[in-house]
């Protein structure tokens, strides 16, 4: 099911000008980095999308890993996505079958998600996702919230 699932987000993100590195997929677009991986459960039969947004003119390096980046989330923190995580279940694959296992996960979970990533184009932008998109709970690093003037 994994293999699946990274083929079919793998052409997902790349219909959205994504580029695939390692566990996951990257696009710069202005200022604006965005990674989102895939990362298997340990605690769970599973997994979870991680994703990772970096302003360039913040950092020397251009690649900044989901791990690093100054404001991180799970895709079930992106606004009406929580209930539709449990997709990311390897029991709702089973339970689904593999074709519209897949076909829930790419688009009631990937779409709506990449769709507003790549809406953000700049500061501005990014000030708006993560007003309107995104819960509280969230990672979202000091000097960004200053460089944004978002309160902590």
């Amino acid at each position: 099911m994994q293999d699946a699932l990274r083929k079919a987000l793998k052409a997902k993100f790349s219909e959205y000008g994504f580029k695939k590195r390692g566990n996951g997929w990257h696009r710069c677009q202005g200022d604006v980095h965005v990674v989102v991986n895939l990362e298997k459960s340990q605690l769970v039969d599973g997994w979870y999308i991680n994703v990772g947004i970096s302003l360039l003119s913040m950092f020397e390096d251009i690649w900044l890993s989901e791990v690093r980046s100054p404001i991180r989330f799970r895709v079930e923190e992106f606004d009406g996505l929580r209930a539709k995580a449990r997709l990311l279940d390897a029991d709702a694959g089973r339970s689904l079958g593999a074709e519209a296992w897949l076909s829930g996960v790419v688009n009631e979970l990937v779409q709506p998600l990449v769709v507003a990533l790549v809406a953000i184009k700049d500061h501005a932008g990014l000030k708006v996702f993560l007003k309107e998109s995104v819960t509280d709970n969230i990672f979202l690093h000091r000097d960004v919230r200053a460089v944004l003037q978002i309160g902590s």
